[in-house]
C-alpha cells in the first residue's frame, strides 16, 4: 500500500483506491456483558463509531483505548487493526485479503484474559465495490464463523477468555457487526475517558486534558 502525501490517500492492493487515512468501525460489542457493566460503574461510554488512522509503517488503519477503574486496579485495553495483507503468520493466502485484527484485555486482580478475533476478507467480496471502502460482515459468536454478502468464512482466531458473549444475551443473539467504511467520516472528539496507548509515538497535535469527572477531551487549538 502507497500513501499519497499531496492528497493524503492510501492506495490499496484489495481494490480500494484513495482510501482517507481515516476510516470509521462501527460495532456493537458494547452490548450487554462484563464490559458494558464496568462501563456503567464508571461512568463511562465507549462510541459506536470508532475512527482508525492510517500508520504508514506497518500499512495499517489502527485504533487503541485503555480504560482503567478508579476504585479497583482493573482495567481494559482494546486494540482495532485493519490492513490489505496476501499472508497471515507466514501462510501465503494466494491473493489479497483484508484483515481485521481485534484483541480485547482485560487485568483484574493481577489475572490477565483477552478476547481475540483476527479474520480475513478476500479482496474480491464486496468490501471494495466501486473502489470505495465499505466492508459489512457479521461475526457468530458461537460458531466463530464471519459471514459477508455472499459468503461465509471461518475466523483464523477467535478466542474469548474474558468470556464478553458468554451470557444469555449473546447465547440468543450471538451475532456481532461490523461495517467498516471510508464514508461518513467526521473529526473525532473523543468523550470518554480513552487514553491512546498504541502506537507509542502519539501525534504531537493531540492534546488532552481531564475535567472533573474524569472525562478526557481533546484542549481546542488556540490557533483555530
Amino acid at each position: 500500500m502507497t500513501l499519497t502525501q499531496s492528497t493524503n490517500l492510501v492506495d490499496t492492493q484489495c481494490g480500494c483506491n484513495d482510501v482517507p487515512t481515516t476510516i470509521v468501525l462501527k460495532h456493537n460489542l458494547a452490548i450487554n456483558n462484563v464490559f458494558t457493566r464496568f462501563l456503567s460503574r464508571n461512568g463511562y461510554e465507549f462510541p459506536l463509531q470508532i475512527y482508525m488512522k492510517y500508520r504508514e509503517r506497518d500499512y495499517t488503519w489502527n485504533a487503541a483505548f485503555t480504560f482503567t477503574d478508579r476504585d479497583t486496579d482493573e482495567s481494559w485495553k482494546m486494540v482495532y487493526d485493519w490492513t490489505c495483507v496476501r499472508e497471515v503468520a507466514g501462510e501465503d493466502l494466494g491473493s489479497y485479503h483484508w484483515k481485521l485484527n481485534m484483541l480485547i484485555s482485560r487485568r483484574f486482580q493481577e489475572v490477565l484474559q483477552r478476547t481475540k478475533l483476527l479474520t480475513t476478507i478476500p479482496a474480491s467480496s464486496r468490501a471494495c465495490e466501486n473502489g470505495t471502502l465499505d466492508a459489512n460482515f457479521i461475526l457468530n459468536t458461537s460458531t466463530g464463523n464471519v459471514y459477508l454478502e455472499n459468503s461465509v468464512v471461518e475466523a483464523d482466531v477467535f478466542v474469548d477468555q474474558i468470556g464478553l458473549f458468554d451470557n444469555e444475551y449473546w447465547s440468543t443473539y450471538h451475532t456481532v457487526l461490523f461495517s467498516i467504511s471510508q464514508t461518513g467520516v467526521e473529526q473525532f472528539s473523543p468523550t470518554v475517558d480513552i487514553l491512546p496507548f498504541f502506537p507509542p509515538d502519539p501525534d504531537p497535535t493531540d492534546v488532552y486534558e481531564r475535567n472533573e469527572r474524569g472525562t478526557v477531551r481533546p484542549v481546542p487549538d488556540p490557533r483555530e
